[in-house]
C-alpha cells in the first residue's frame, strides 16, 4: 500500500496545479483512506507516514482522522478512535463544570 501510493505520486509528482494528473492523484488518495481500517490507518500514521516520513503522506492520513472525528461529541471520538474513558463520572462531571465554555453546544 505505501509503495503503491510511493510510485502512484511518483508518477504524478510534475503535475501542475488544476490538471487531470493532479485529479487523478487527489481521488486515488481518497480511494486509499477510505479502504483502510481505522487501526492500519493509525499505523500507517505512526510507521509509514512519520517513521519513513514520505513526502505528503502524514498530512493524507491526519486529515482523513480529523474528518472522521469532526464534530462529533467526546463520546463519539472515543468509540470512533477505540479510546477507553479513563475518567470516572465524578471526575468528568468536574472538569465539564470547570470548563463549560468547551462543551457549550
Amino acid at each position: 500500500m505505501v509503495v503503491d501510493y510511493c510510485n502512484m505520486h511518483a508518477a504524478g509528482g510534475d503535475a501542475t496545479k488544476g490538471s487531470s494528473a493532479e485529479e487523478e492523484l487527489k481521488k486515488f488518495d481518497a480511494e486509499l483512506v477510505q479502504a483502510l481500517e481505522n487501526p492500519v490507518l493509525f499505523k500507517l500514521i505512526v510507521v509509514a507516514a512519520n517513521f519513513l516520513y514520505i513526502k505528503g503522506l502524514p498530512d493524507m492520513t491526519c486529515k482523513c482522522v480529523a474528518d472522521m472525528i469532526s464534530g462529533k461529541t467526546p463520546e463519539q471520538m472515543r468509540e470512533t478512535l477505540s479510546i477507553e474513558n479513563d475518567f470516572t463520572p465524578e471526575e468528568e462531571a468536574t472538569i465539564r463544570q470547570e470548563n463549560a465554555w468547551a462543551f457549550d453546544d
